[in-house]
């Protein structure tokens, strides 16, 4: 069609000209100066068009842009990702702070249009022209995940059975929930199959979506937390995604802390836990007499490190969440006999306190001394991406948003953005 229309207006132009040439006129020029001009222009549009629509990737591949967003309690964090030959590189990332009360501890948005709003400031700062997938999470605290025995049938079967049986295994009623599902590996010959269930409360996936098109997006899905954990831990090379080891997660928060246990590459547990980094934060203010601000400093400062006034106030507190990690674990270590635990990643914004990820492996070690693998013995790992590798130094919006590394408190939003179907 474009090229009809080039066509035309060149053809037209010539028309004219010829028309004002015979009756030697003193403006037979005009037609040629208005037929190139609407040609440059047309050539100027075209060229914009082209430059600001990206093609959309087909299901499964990664030629378009792929954006993740993670809604906390403190902050919104986004990351950023391009396609690359080969692979996809980090573009950008950034967070925005939250009213306070926007999102509560359970992951649910309860200020839509304030969440919206900070989405805006964010993205328009990463500077995203346009992202194809746009994929946010729902919290652990809100999340349902369920392994359950079916008889061996097709997907669709399942789909069809699970909208008169689905309210058997999710403790939410069936038509107040999102309900997902993914049939795992098992011998071609078994009867039974088992089959990965998530549910989430639909009014809290209806106000993810919400904020999200106060923002002008429109989301490519919604996952869960552990799923985001395992994808970005995996592309950064610290989780085997094959492996049959027990791993842990550990998100630290600023409201809440959330674990998830993983058997290989299958979430199988999540807790959320009642302690978060701003708790702590308002616990040395309290004990210290320190304003707000003075109290973020010192904690992120001087952590749980021996001899300092901030591990003597914090560590009373840490310590009975450790309880509650080590108890978690070995209750799952007990019902799967036999498998040793073998790493523990610490997540989100209170991953990266000082002294925090030695003083919970010394914990755990001595706690679960015969349930940890003894090769290599319990590795708490506070998790981060180095991204100076993963970059396409020919792409001038790379150069410009360039990520020399993604800090625990990104990974979440990492997976997000790299969910590929």
């Amino acid at each position: 069609m474009g090229v009809v229309f080039v066509i035309g207006m060149a053809g037209g132009a010539a028309f004219f000209e010829y028309l004002f040439y015979l009756q030697d006129s003193p403006y037979r020029y005009y037609p040629s100066v208005v037929g190139l001009g609407g040609l440059l222009a047309f050539a100027l549009t075209l060229a914009v068009i082209k430059h600001r629509r990206l093609p959309r990737p087909p299901e499964g591949s990664w030629r378009g842009v792929g954006l993740g967003l993670d809604f906390g309690g403190a902050a919104l964090k986004a990351v950023l990702l391009g396609a690359q030959k080969g692979g996809v590189v980090v573009l950008a990332a950034g967070q925005e702070p939250l009213p306070p009360g926007t999102v509560d501890a359970d992951g649910l948005v309860t200020r839509p249009r304030e969440a919206g709003e900070a989405a805006r400031r964010l993205l328009r700062r990463i500077g995203p022209k346009k992202a194809h997938r746009v994929v946010t999470t729902v919290g652990n605290g809100s999340a349902v995940i369920r392994l359950a025995q079916f008889p061996r049938m097709s997907r669709e079967e399942l789909g069809e059975a699970l909208r008169w049986e689905g309210g058997q295994h999710i403790p939410i009623p069936l038509e107040q929930a999102v309900l997902d599902f993914s049939i795992l590996e098992s011998p071609r010959d078994a009867s039974q199959m088992t089959v990965f269930l998530a549910a989430a409360p639909r009014r809290v996936a209806e106000a993810l979506v919400s904020s999200l098109r106060l923002c002008h997006l429109r989301p490519y899905a919604l996952d869960l937390e552990p799923n985001c954990a395992l994808r970005a831990l995996t592309y950064a090379s610290l989780a085997e995604e094959g492996s049959a080891a027990a791993w842990a997660v550990l998100d630290l928060g600023a409201s809440s802390t959330k674990l998830t246990l993983f058997d290989g590459a299958v979430p199988q547990i999540t807790r959320t836990l009642n302690l978060g980094g701003q708790a702590l934060t308002e616990l040395l203010g309290r004990e210290l007499g320190l304003d707000p601000s003075q109290a973020e400093d010192k904690k992120r400062q001087e952590g749980l490190l021996e001899g300092t006034s901030a591990r003597a106030v914090l560590w009373p507190q840490l310590e009975e969440l450790f309880m509650e990690v080590r108890r978690s674990l070995e209750y799952f270590l007990i019902q799967r006999r036999g498998v040793r635990l073998r790493r523990v990643f610490l997540l989100g914004g209170g991953a990266s306190l000082p002294g925090l990820a030695p003083s919970l492996q010394k914990y755990l070690e001595t706690g679960l001394a015969t349930r940890v693998e003894t090769e290599n013995g319990l590795e708490v790992i506070v998790a981060s991406l180095d991204s100076s590798g993963n970059w396409n130094e020919r792409s001038p919006r790379s150069k410009r948003n360039r990520v020399a590394s993604l800090g625990p408190e990104y990974f979440i939003a990492l997976g997000s953005a790299l969910r590929g179907d």
